[in-house]
């Protein structure tokens, strides 16, 4: 007896109730066997089925692809589903308590199983063989497939239906068209769902229900002389029973929030299973009772791994410091440090939302980013916990929150003097904040995303703004708000991503004019620059390369005392001349281009930018104003461009991996002759002929990574879920959210969608 306790135990701790149990809920597709008592049921991707009591749940499929919409045959015996395991969705059939399933179709467009032919030979599908322009449904078609035989399907009659169902004589047919999405409750007006019905031996199609509310997913009574369908009359989809002979409509069930969706009935007609926010209900018509929730557990072990482990290879966003030397980019979407050379990534932020928009402060000593850590989106700081150390030399990090509200930050960056931050808040509107993300306030107001740049000495701002008529503008506006702001462009074609040179006297952007053609536009924010001739400006360049070789010079002699330099000293930034701006603006016409990603050079003299000329996809470079003809600098573009003065080089993003460019080796390039017929540009347009141009003969340097990641996959569920109620709280055409607490929708459903 003593030996057999430790057995007895074991044995009876497996046969306990609920070991290893997991609730099934967020089923879909239920189907009852004809008497009624057993329900099979679709759940993350395979079918399952269990009693209709409830209790464990037996799984019949175990497959990569998605399966679904099981329906039992007339005998019970067996299931009828659709699988995408073949890629597009074909209908299969195998024995009621699982086993090898047998393909049935092969058609490349798929079909949908509707249900079993009352005498058990074929089955109702629906297939979709033509494009409608207006409605995917419109071009849906119910057919008679055979199970077991394999020839062409029957189409009942050319015209459109969906949600079939064949009457218990096999010659009448219910079916829908028309309806919103299921899920879009209390919808009202000409698009609602109609329930019509099709006789097979006249021919005739007769609307039953066609209301200004959805009436869809009809069900025959076991006696041919009515129906159950689904309606939203009450702004909540609740079943209802429908009387041919006297045309009653009887609601049978009264919730009075969320739905019911996918109702489905037994052959017998004793019982209907429907779901109801998350969970499948038991109705049994002869019973005056009120629908019970049926509890499914799934018994045994996880099979899924509830960590994800990737490998990361690709990165979604860079920043590089200000000598190029180390790196912070995202991956997996949390934020990773490393330098141009070891490549040993240290993870910074280990969260399961995700974090995006890295910004390095001017000294290198902080990195700013936006997360949605705790489900709230806020911007954030990260400092070396040993400062002392390079980036990449810590394992630890510390991570304030830089701003804690509920509206959702984005695009942060900082002043070129660090002492500012800037971030858009909510849909775009623009605030500036201390570096430490105090004393924030609001500069612009908008309601898209603006891309906007500081000035160099921080005091300006320059953004790009699309009106009320989704036209956008650039728009200059002092940060102290001493003037209101200025439309720069003031065109009604589209102009976005400004860039102010580092020397304050150049603004850069792109515009779209002559129907898709895009250019570079430039303005000099001083009339007597633009007045300055090109005599004027070579004497400055010879001045300054003179002055070059002296210093030089002077410093290869001295020999015999080091003294500490002398102290530069920046003139300040000229304040731009807003009076008759707009005749000083400039456009480079590339022809049959598009040019984006502008990035200044640190001496101002040049802009970078990605095109594709001549077939050529690269990063191209204009000098200004004189050199104005494109120079292929790398056969490569990448994103996020930044030239840097160190080592003249270009960095960014380049197909997933951090990248610098080499600048310094870049050939000029070679004018192609006129095309002909080519006329002379316009004032205030240089026109540009495509250039035979050579690359820079410096490498590209990729710095490519590999790290491993854990994350809890409950919790980027979650994540995901909180980034679609955002999007629904700052986006939705009514900021109203119909008329719901949307705090209350995030409670009712995130736990569920973890």
């Amino acid at each position: 007896m003593h030996r057999l306790l430790p057995l007895l135990l074991i044995a009876a701790a497996l046969s306990a109730p609920n070991a290893h149990a997991e609730a099934v809920r967020l089923a879909q597709d239920p189907a009852l066997s004809p008497d009624g008592k057993t329900l099979a049921f679709a759940w993350r991707g395979d079918l399952w089925s269990v009693p209709t009591s409830g209790g464990a749940a037996q799984r019949l499929t175990l497959h990569a692809g998605l399966d679904s919409a099981p329906a039992f045959s007339p005998d019970g015996k067996q299931i009828a589903f659709v699988s995408n395991r073949e890629r597009s969705r074909q209908a299969y059939v195998m024995p009621v308590g699982g086993g090898e399933p047998r393909q049935l179709t092969w058609h490349t467009e798929g079909y949908e199983v509707e249900e079993w032919m009352p005498d058990g030979r074929g089955l109702l599908v629906s297939v979709a063989r033509d494009l409608s322009w207006m409605r995917e449904s419109r071009s849906a078609r119910l057919a008679v497939l055979a199970v077991d035989e394999r020839k062409v399907e029957q189409v009942l009659f050319d015209d459109y239906a969906e949600d079939g169902a064949v009457s218990p004589n096999g010659r009448q047919v219910l079916f829908v068209r028309e309806g919103e999405a299921w899920w879009r409750q209390g919808y009202r007006g000409s698009r609602a769902g109609q329930i019509w019905l099709f006789d097979r031996d006249t021919q005739a199609i007769t609307q039953i229900k066609g209301e200004a509310t959805e009436c869809r997913w009809p069900l025959w009574r076991p006696d041919g002389k009515g129906f159950y369908y689904v309606a939203n009359r009450s702004g909540a989809y609740n079943l209802w029973e429908h009387d041919l002979a006297s045309g009653k409509d009887t609601q049978r069930t009264n919730f009075k929030t969320d739905s019911v969706v996918f109702p489905a009935i037994s052959r017998d007609g004793s019982t209907v299973v429907f779901r109801h926010l998350f969970d499948f209900y038991r109705w049994q018509p002869a019973r005056a009772a009120a629908p019970e929730k049926i509890a499914i557990e799934r018994v045994g072990d996880v099979v899924e791994s509830p960590v994800d482990r990737l490998v990361l290879e690709r990165a979604t966003d860079v920043a590089f410091t200000a000598d190029g030397l180390q790196i912070a980019f995202l991956s997996g979407g949390d934020v990773w440090v490393m330098d141009t050379v070891l490549r040993e990534p240290r993870q910074v932020t280990q969260t399961p939302e995700e974090e995006r928009g890295l910004c390095f402060a001017p000294d290198g000593k902080s990195l700013c980013f936006v997360s949605d850590s705790g489900g709230q989106t806020d911007v954030w700081k990260a400092t070396p916990s040993i400062p002392a150390k390079y980036w990449w030399e810590n394992t630890v990090f510390t991570l304030v929150r830089l701003t804690n509200d509920p509206e959702a930050e984005s695009r942060a960056r900082f002043s070129p003097d660090g002492k500012h931050l800037a971030y858009l808040k909510t849909r775009g509107d623009i605030w500036l904040a201390d570096a430490d993300g105090k004393n924030a306030r609001q500069l612009i107001e908008s309601w898209n995303a603006p891309e906007f740049d500081f000035s160099p000495d921080g005091s300006w701002l320059v953004y790009s703004q699309s009106d009320e008529w989704f036209n956008g503008d650039v728009w200059v506006a002092p940060v102290d708000g001493a003037r209101p702001p200025f439309n720069l462009s003031r065109h009604p074609d589209n102009d976005i991503a400004p860039v102010w040179s580092p020397d304050g006297r150049l603004i850069a952007w792109t515009g779209k004019r002559e129907n898709e053609e895009v250019d570079i536009f430039y303005v000099w924010l001083r009339a007597e620059d633009e007045e300055r001739t090109k005599r004027e400006r070579t004497l400055v360049k010879a001045r300054e390369k003179i002055a070059k070789a002296s210093t030089a010079a002077r410093r290869t002699a001295s020999t015999l005392k080091v003294t500490a330099p002398t102290p530069a000293v920046k003139a300040p930034m000229p304040a731009p001349a807003l009076d008759d701006i707009h005749e000083r603006i400039h456009r480079i016409t590339i022809p049959n281009t598009t040019e984006n990603h502008l990035a200044w050079s640190p001496d101002s003299k040049k802009l970078a930018f990605t095109a594709t000329i001549e077939g050529r996809r690269g990063t191209y470079s204009v000098e200004f104003p004189d050199e104005l003809k494109p120079k292929l600098i790398a056969p490569v573009a990448g994103t996020g461009l930044r030239w840097l003065k160190q080592d003249d080089q270009i960095v960014c993003l380049l197909e997933g991996k951090p990248a610098s460019i080499p600048v310094r080796a870049a050939a000029s390039a070679t004018p192609s002759a006129p095309a002909p017929g080519k006329t002379s540009a316009a004032p205030g347009e240089a026109d540009v002929e495509p250039a035979a141009v050579k690359p820079a003969s410096g490498a590209v340097n990729t710095y490519s990574f590999k790290v491993q990641q854990m994350s809890p996959r409950a919790g980027k569920q979650r994540a995901v879920f909180d980034q679609c109620w955002q999007t629904m709280r700052d986006r939705f055409y009514d900021e109203r959210l119909g008329n719901r607490d949307w705090n209350v929708i995030r409670a009712k459903y995130a736990d569920m969608a973890a």
